[in-house]
Formats: structure tokens, C-alpha cells, sequence
């Protein structure tokens, strides 16, 4: 996994970094940006975090995924940025939504990569546009809500 995450960062300037907790954990997960290429004919840049249980309710996808967020449409200037999980990992869904994301239920979708019977077939897809990201931006508000 490590190669290929190295791999996909020489090649796209970006991938999934590690997350270390200071004086705690030297590696907590990843954090970071990857193509999806299964949404549509045309890739999508995707935002996502892996981070040990012990790490949970910290603040610390949130915190990691924002800065990844504005470096997706800052540095690597993309329009549209989104998100894919389960339709049951409900922490997800709120960093997503506190990263100023949005979803529509109509786009939810069978996860290709995903067996048929598993029970985490379904997923839901967020997206940010860069317009919305821009008026967070000039709100002054770097995520919403808490």
C-alpha cells in the first residue's frame, strides 16, 4: 500500500499522507486526495481519511481533511472536489459536511470495488465546488459548525 501511495505521489504531486499525533501516535493514518474513476467518464478528484479508532472524535479528520481540502482547490486548482463513504459511517458524513460539503440522496450508488452482498455496498457521494469553497473561504470560515 505504502508503494502505491508513493507512487501516486510522484506521479500527481498528491496522494494520501501520513497522520502523526506528536508525542502520541507516530502514525495515527493517512489523510489525503486520490482520482476516483468510477463516478462518471470524466475522474474525480476525491478527498478521504483512514485514521485508528484511538483517534476518533478528536477533531483530527476534520482538522487534517481541511487543510487537504484547500490545498485541493488552492494548489492542484480543481472545481469540484468530493467524497464517498458508507451509507452508515455517519462520523464521516459530518466531517464531510463540516468540510462544507453537500449530497444529494439521488447520487447515492453501489460502490463497484464493493461485493454485492457486502452490507457496505451502498454509499453516499458529497461534492464542494470551488465557488463554495471560495465564499467559505472569504467568510472567513474554514469549516462549518464544530
Amino acid at each position: 500500500m505504502c508503494d502505491r501511495i508513493q507512487a501516486r505521489i510522484e506521479k500527481d504531486g498528491f496522494g494520501f499522507w501520513a497522520v502523526e499525533v506528536p508525542g502520541e501516535l507516530p502514525f495515527a493514518g493517512i489523510i489525503g486526495l486520490q482520482w476516483l474513476d468510477f463516478l462518471g467518464p470524466d475522474p474525480l478528484l476525491e478527498i478521504g481519511w483512514w485514521l485508528d479508532p484511538v483517534c476518533w472524535g478528536k477533531g483530527l479528520a476534520t482538522e487534517g481533511a481541511t487543510a487537504v481540502r484547500d490545498f485541493a482547490f488552492a494548489t492542484v486548482g480543481v472545481d469540484m472536489l468530493v467524497s464517498v463513504t458508507t451509507t452508515t459511517n455517519l462520523a464521516s458524513m459530518r466531517v464531510m459536511q463540516r468540510l462544507g460539503m453537500t449530497t444529494d440522496p439521488a447520487e447515492n450508488f453501489p460502490h463497484p470495488r464493493v461485493p454485492v452482498d457486502s452490507p457496505l455496498l451502498e454509499h453516499v457521494l458529497y461534492r464542494m465546488d470551488r465557488a463554495a469553497w471560495e465564499r467559505q473561504i472569504a467568510a472567513g470560515s474554514t469549516t462549518q459548525g464544530t
